[in-house]
Formats: structure tokens, sequence, C-alpha cells
């Protein structure tokens, strides 16, 4: 269960990165302090890039590790990235 659950996350981590591309690309605003961070440092691919990929790799070895204790965490962070992806689609509008 936890594999199908990272593999979600890695899927809706791909639409949120390229959704917010978009709407960055049309002078949106990044409302996350952190990522806005790194995007002002690293301009808006690499940006984005960088703050997805670290905690996506942590989290992969987590689940590699312990797949029965991840599940709730994961479960919380589909849960958050769905929200995203869906606020960022309403977002493009």
């Amino acid at each position: 269960m936890s594999y199908l659950l990272y593999f979600l996350l890695i899927v809706l981590s791909v639409a949120d990165y390229f959704t917010t591309f978009i709407i960055l690309s049309r002078g949106g605003v990044e409302k996350n302090p952190i990522v806005n961070f790194f995007i002002k440092r690293c301009g808006i691919k690499l940006g984005i890039l960088a703050i997805k990929i670290v905690p996506l790799l942590a989290m992969g070895v987590l689940v590699y590790l312990y797949p029965s204790v991840t599940i709730d965490f994961l479960i919380f962070l589909v849960t958050l990235y769905c929200w995203a992806v869906w606020h960022n689609f309403r977002e493009m509008k």
C-alpha cells in the first residue's frame, strides 16, 4: 500500500510542478514562502524542482525502509498534494 501511495505522491508532485510553473509563467505568485525562496534564488523551473526532489527522495528511502510505518504520513501528503493540484487548476482558469 505504501508503494502505491508513494507512486501517487510522485504523480501529484509532477502535476503540482507543472501547474505551478504555468501559473507563475502567467504572472501568478507563489504563496508558499519556502518555495518562493527557492524560486527567487534558482528561477522558476529549478526552484520548484529543487524543493520537490529532496523531500521525494527522502520519502522514497523511508517507504523502502519502513513501508508500514509511512502509510499514515503518505495518506496525509497525498491528500495535501490533491488539494494543492486542485487549487492550482482552479487558479489556472
